[in-house]
């Protein structure tokens, strides 16, 4: 039987039957051959041999011969055999040599290996500790992990992952993009897994993600490129925060910044962002700026509580009417309206449309308030080509619609910039003009139309030889008080009226000389002071000075407005109401207010002689100034009929064309010689 041992390189082999058959062979040999000898030899020597004695002597040199042979070849047989196990002796000494050698190494390769199994046993321990470590890390992260391969199969998620998306195992093997993505065409998931290939990270992917409750999350992630230990083939591992939060807040705070608090409508921020998409496009539009008519007036009278009513009731309707993507709350009491229609009838629909909404009753708490507004219309392309153009020509037009009346509607046109220029001619003119003494005062006597004498003068502006092609100084007023040189001119005015009647005191004895005073300068906090500092320095009697003021310049805040005109009082200075009746008038005013003139405006007194209901005012407002201790005049008489009306209503004092133009200073003088009468002052 043949056993063999491998132990590592080492063979160690022998044949069993071999070694226990060699006694054996010589001695079956050695048998073999005396047999064969014996019968053999002797046969051939009877034959051969005769003699018996000389057969017995042979037969005697035979054994010995037998011997002698038997001997040889027994000595060759074991020395043979001798050798074999001699060499097989040899043979098992070399090999227990090789397996005590190999022995010893496999002692010290025990020891070794006992070492290694306890590094191998430390190592374990740690890599347990690790995985534990890392899979701490991996689970109890507030990140969302997520592996997947390139095509968006998912592999493995973390436990934050099935806490926030609400699944526990049965994505994996899924495509994350079929399960998880809520807009399918929002990111190609094949294409970013292989730009994490080439890139082998990719940061700040923001996606929406649907939970199994269909709840949809905002999420970023950062990638990066990691291989499977087992396959040896790139993953995608995905780092994700929810920033839904984040998200909402966001967009709170882009509603806050591109929504009108009080209407709810789109303001200007969220025009800004819209047209210039439209812009992009080269889309043409049409826009339409609505501001309200008056609008400050139901403010002052009824309150703000109802402005804001109204506003919100109007941009209610704007937004039902036309759809909310296209109505703004521009600010103030202004809408904007942008429409893709631009064929002229279909502005001239819209324009239609937009009168009937902004003419409309509107029921205010208590109140019925039928509002009125003025449209301004810009078109793209026409009418310019950016932005800030088109916001610049909206204004510009719906001012030229203001200025042309309640409820107009206009169109941008050349026109208008060429009176923005003149406006600005006029701007830069009148600060030379003002510098330069280059205006002239001019004077309109007030008569006692029953007495026919002079009684007080409105002071008048003129401004000769000026350069801007037009000498309409209600023109010049106007500009004035948008640009706020009124307050200057006011000034102006002031000192050179005052310097006047120093200079001729003579002359203008005691009549009173009105200054119409501006909003602006009645309400600065600077104009007592001034007017005070120029009584002082002309020595002039304050008695002799009347302020005139408009009902524009008290409703912004009736109390305040009180303490200023009590202020001008106790100086001395005298008070008239100017333009009484051609705004939102009210009788409020003349209770509660201490004027002490009320000038009636000539709208009432154009259509006297035919218009009873004008009569009607007059005459009630005649009695009630009377009743209140006021003096009234009556502006723009210009026939000697409507004086006549006049008188039989009541009114003595009157100022217009019937009596005198505004005349300049050299013409007034002269005929305050020739006119002289009682004075108003009482």
């Amino acid at each position: 039987m043949d056993k063999n041992f491998r132990i590592l390189n080492l063979d160690i082999s022998y044949d069993e039957n071999e070694i226990k058959n060699k006694p054996w062979k010589p001695t079956l040999a050695y048998a073999i051959f005396g047999f064969l000898w014996i019968l053999f030899s002797d046969k051939i020597l009877s034959a051969l041999v005769e003699d018996r004695t000389l057969y017995e002597q042979i037969q005697t040199y035979k054994g010995w011969l037998y011997v002698i042979v038997t001997a040889v070849v027994l000595y060759v047989l074991i020395k043979m055999d001798n050798f074999r196990i001699f060499e097989l002796t040899k043979q098992l000494t070399r090999k227990n040599e090789e397996l005590v050698a190999f022995s010893e190494e496999l002692v010290a390769m025990e020891e070794e290996l006992e070492k290694k199994l306890v590094s191998l046993n430390v190592l374990t321990k740690e890599m347990r500790h690790q995985k534990e470590f890392i899979e701490a890390i991996y689970n109890s992260s507030n990140m969302v992990i997520m592996v997947w391969k390139p095509d968006g199969t998912i592999v493995n998620y973390n436990e934050h992952f099935k806490e926030l998306f609400k699944y526990d195992n049965e994505l994996i093997g899924q495509n994350w993009k079929d399960r998880l993505i809520y807009n399918k065409g929002a990111i190609d998931v094949s294409e970013l897994g292989g730009r994490v290939i080439r890139e082998k990270t990719v940061e700040n992917i923001e996606s929406e993600i649907t939970n199994s409750s269909g709840e949809v999350l905002n999420m970023v992630w950062n990638m990066s490129l990691i291989t499977d230990p087992l396959t040896n083939e790139p993953i995608v591992a995905s780092y994700g925060a929810n920033i839904t939060g984040e998200r909402q807040k966001e967009k709170r705070l882009v509603e806050l910044a591109t929504t009108d608090v009080l209407t709810k409508l789109k303001n200007r921020v969220a025009f800004d962002n819209e047209v210039n998409d439209w812009l992009y496009r080269g889309q043409n539009f049409t826009m339409y700026l609505i501001g309200l008519d008056n609008f400050k007036y139901l403010n002052d009278v009824y309150g703000h509580l109802y402005g804001d009513v109204l506003l919100e009731k109007i941009g209610y309707k704007l937004e039902q009417e036309f759809g909310h993507q296209n109505v703004y709350r521009w600010g103030g009491d202004e809408f904007l309206l942008i429409d893709d229609k631009y064929e002229d009838r279909d502005v001239e629909k819209k324009i239609s449309q937009l009168m009937t909404i902004m003419t409309k009753k509107w029921n205010i708490k208590e109140l019925e308030y039928r509002s009125s507004a003025s449209i301004g219309i810009v078109k793209y392309p026409d009418n310019g080509s950016v932005l800030d153009n088109l916001k610049s020509n909206l204004d510009v037009t719906l001012n030229h619609a203001k200025q042309s009346g309640k409820s107009q509607h206009k169109f941008f046109s050349d026109d208008l910039i060429e009176s923005i220029r003149y406006e600005a001619a006029i701007e830069n003119e009148l600060k030379g003009a003002l510098i330069n003494d280059q205006l002239e005062l001019y004077f309109q006597p007030i008569y006692d139309m029953v007495d026919d004498k002079v009684v007080s003068m409105e002071t008048l502006l003129r401004w000769p030889n000026n350069n801007v092609g037009e000498r309409n100084i209600g023109k010049v007023i106007s500009v004035a008080e948008k640009t706020g040189q009124i307050i200057m001119v006011d000034r102006w005015v002031i000192a050179n009226v005052f310097k006047t009647i120093c200079k001729n005191k003579d002359v203008f004895g005691t009549t009173v000389i009105s200054i119409n005073i501006s909003a602006q300068s009645f309400n600065s906090k600077k104009f007592i002071d001034y007017l005070n500092e120029q009584i002082d320095a002309y020595h002039i009697s304050p008695s002799q000075i009347e302020l005139e003021i408009t009902e524009y310049s008290i409703v912004e805040d009736l109390e305040k407005s009180t303490e200023l005109i009590s202020e001008i009082k106790s100086l001395g200075v005298r008070i008239s109401l100017d333009d009484f009746g051609t705004k939102y008038s009210s009788l409020n005013y003349l209770s509660k207010l201490p004027f002490d003139v009320l000038k009636i405006d000539k709208s009432y007194i154009d259509h006297i002689l035919l218009d009873k209901k004008d009569q009607a005012i007059v005459s009630h407002l005649t009695s009630l100034a009377g009743d209140l201790e006021l003096n009234t005049i009556v502006e723009g008489v210009e026939f000697e009929e409507q004086k006549d009306m006049l008188l039989e209503l009541g009114c003595r004092y009157g100022q217009g064309y019937l009596f005198a133009r505004p005349l300049p200073l050299k013409e007034t003088l002269s005929l305050l010689k020739a006119k002289s009468g009682k004075s108003m002052i009482s």
